[in-house]
């Protein structure tokens, strides 16, 4: 990896991207973000997205009702944790450890859980800063169905806290 960012310094910028976060309660109370991580590390980021051949398809619940016609799924994922970018190339695998383990960092949990606070308060009760969390930071690729545009829309989400997404006629991003 060539940049200069430590995973104490991305945590510490990412910690500030989601205490500046505007609050929004339209569907649901969330936070949206005007930039997650530095500039350098975002180009990296989508530098190092991975190919079509990387990602595996979505498990549970996401999968109903999210195939193509040729049963294909529409939506493909990349756990960020270790086991499940091995297989990645050096440099792909370099940045997208570090972005895991970011988003896995107890001084991130405890932001989300204060900035949260009123939305997770109604879903587990008065003590849900009690109730553990494991948070599961996972790049989704959104794949549009063939048959309805030429142009592909591809989505790389991080969930947890960022999202990229572009316009392209690359298949593979």
């Amino acid at each position: 990896m060539e940049h200069s960012w430590s995973v104490k310094n991305l945590t510490d910028f990412v910690v500030e991207s989601a205490q500046r976060a505007r609050p929004d309660d339209t569907p649901f109370h969330h936070l949206r973000f005007e930039r997650v991580f530095p500039e350098d590390f975002y180009a990296a980021m989508l530098q190092a997205l991975p190919v079509e051949s990387d990602y595996r398809a979505m498990s549970g619940k996401s999968k109903i009702g999210s195939s193509r016609f040729d049963r294909k799924p529409t939506r493909t994922k990349i756990d960020l944790f270790p086991e499940y970018i091995r297989h990645l190339r050096p440099e792909k695998r370099a940045v997208w450890d570090v972005t895991g383990r970011v988003l896995r960092s107890k001084e991130l949990e405890t932001v989300f859980v204060q900035r949260l606070a009123r939305g997770l308060e109604s879903r587990f009760g008065a003590n849900f800063a009690k109730v553990r969390m494991y948070p599961v930071p996972i790049l989704t690729r959104d794949i549009r169905d063939i048959a309805s545009s030429n142009i592909p829309t591809a989505c790389g989400k991080v969930s947890r806290s960022s999202s990229t997404c572009r316009q392209t006629t690359r298949r593979h991003i």
